[in-house]
């Protein structure tokens, strides 16, 4: 994955700011949406017990 490269950049929707600014003024539910879409890329998150776990693509 290449979240450190993304979460650092600036793209037109976070209006100047970096994605790790811009996630800081959405709201809690905003946050987990665009991180649960990111992780979606990469592979199946599923909840387990209660948890959230992330299971990579092979």
């Amino acid at each position: 994955m290449k979240s450190a490269h993304t979460i650092s950049s600036k793209f037109k929707w976070t209006e100047g700011l970096t994605v790790r600014d811009w996630l800081a003024t959405q709201s809690f539910e905003q946050q987990f949406e665009f991180g649960m879409n990111y992780l979606k890329k990469y592979g199946d998150v599923v909840k387990e017990n209660g948890s959230w776990i992330f299971k990579p693509f092979e």
